[in-house]
């Protein structure tokens, strides 16, 4: 009992009521507090550009040929810097933007930004009716009114008493809860060791073909030197199936019985048909899915698709190392269905709006979203280029580390959605307002 007095007394009579009034209108005391959130926030951010700067980076963003050379920059073929295409002359054009400045490519209009939490990712000197009303933060642009710090301090309060203000501002807003739980997401998906998990798996898969090479054929060694593939025999098949934990083979979608009694040409004729279905986007799965009123989806994990359009309502159907080209998604609502490390290029989301469905590590090109709001959806390490929000509000989904460009929102007002570390560069703002977001 005199332990609590004592921690009692410490806390001045605004720290009281401050925290009086955050435990009455939220239900509970907030365990941890802005700033500290902010730092983890911070800590992140430097993750992903130590991360960037690390020389095994240069494995994934230079060409071997600019490897041996030791460039720095990614180098472009002959016939490539001939024909530049759209996403080259799109990044050629940010590149330029950030060497130049960008303060004067961005515009807004008619988009007040209410009580925002973090400084505008939009950093533009063209603004129109769209002032910052109330900010979380010091801001000393014309365009603020009112900034919270500047007038609890010139209330005469002290340093202390104004943090425990902003506190409990943020925790009854939820604005806070909102951040937490993208932060959430992030830890629990574990973005930062998936280099080590992937590493796994790829040591797998080639010990795997190793071992398979091993038994090869004459004949099987021939066609792969000569054609690039080859048939396995029906016992390879079952030793593949083995090392990959399948004990029964009712558990995987291939009748091993049927392939043993085909002859050579038989092989090759199935083999074509199949990458004539797959290419047509005609598999049997897909079918099956379509015929369900609502679909429980699997994870669809290491799965590219192109020109393969979705449509209808998901639910639990998370996409995970799949990027996917020419793929809209056309009335296409979907709940829990997160995309992980899975990159779109144009991909627009047309009447699909969706809930509890982060994107993280999945940058978006060509994605246009109209009349698709969001929700509990936030983006984290997640750009955009060419990917406008048209008429699609949205509410607690931050953007964290999310740069954006050659985009904006019209028409697509946003609550409880602040954007931390996120720029955004070439974009426009129009009747889009904020309340409590970046």
């Amino acid at each position: 009992m005199p332990a609590m007095h004592d921690s009692t007394v410490k806390k001045t009579p605004v720290q009281q009521m401050a925290k009086f009034i955050s435990v009455m209108l939220s239900g509970k005391e907030a365990n941890a507090n802005w700033m500290k959130t902010y730092e983890h926030i911070t800590q992140i951010k430097k993750q992903v550009d130590q991360q960037w700067k690390a020389s095994s980076a240069k494995v994934y963003n230079l060409r071997l040929f600019d490897l041996v050379l030791d460039n720095q920059k990614r180098t472009r073929t002959k016939v490539q810097s001939k024909y530049k295409d759209l996403l080259s002359m799109a990044f050629d054009l940010l590149n330029g933007v950030n060497e130049n400045g960008k303060n004067k490519l961005n515009f807004r209009f008619l988009s007040p930004r209410v009580m925002p939490v973090m400084p505008d990712k939009m950093q533009s000197e063209k603004r129109v009716l769209s002032p910052s009303i109330m900010s979380f933060y010091k801001d000393d642009s014309p365009d603020n009114i009112i900034s919270l710090p500047k007038l609890l301090e010139k209330s005469g309060m002290a340093e202390k008493d104004r943090q425990a203000v902003l506190e409990m501002i943020m925790d009854v807003s939820g604005a806070r809860v909102a951040i937490e739980m993208a932060l959430d997401v992030l830890n629990k998906t574990n973005v930062f060791d998936l280099d080590d998990i992937i590493f796994e798996t790829t040591k797998k898969i080639n010990q795997a073909f190793k071992d398979l090479r091993k038994s090869f054929s004459i004949e099987q060694k021939n066609d792969m030197k000569s054609r690039g593939f080859t048939f396995l025999e029906a016992s390879q098949l079952k030793q593949i199936l083995r090392q990959q934990g399948v004990k029964e083979l009712d558990d995987v979608n291939f009748d091993l019985e049927k392939y043993e009694q085909l002859n050579r040409k038989e092989q090759e004729d199935m083999l074509w048909k199949n990458i004539e279905r797959i290419a047509e986007n005609e598999t049997e799965e897909r079918y099956r899915k379509k015929r369900e009123a609502i679909p429980m989806l699997p994870a669809t994990i290491l799965a590219p698709f192109m020109f393969s359009p979705s449509f209808g309502l998901s639910i639990l159907g998370p996409v995970v190392l799949s990027p996917s080209i020419f793929s809209p998604l056309i009335l296409n609502p979907s709940i829990l269905s997160p995309y992980i490390l899975s990159p779109g290029v144009f991909l627009p989301f047309l009447i699909s709006p969706y809930i509890l469905s982060p994107y993280i590590l999945s940058p978006l090109v060509g994605a246009p979203y109209i009349l698709s709001p969001y929700v509990l959806s936030p983006n984290i390490i997640n750009p955009y280029v060419l990917s406008p929000l048209i008429l699609s509000p949205y509410i607690l989904s931050p953007d964290i580390i999310s740069p954006q460009a050659l985009g904006g929102q019209i028409l697509s007002p946003n609550a409880f959605s602040p954007s931390i570390y996120t720029d955004s560069v070439l974009s426009v703002n129009v009747l889009s307002p904020t309340w409590m977001s970046k």
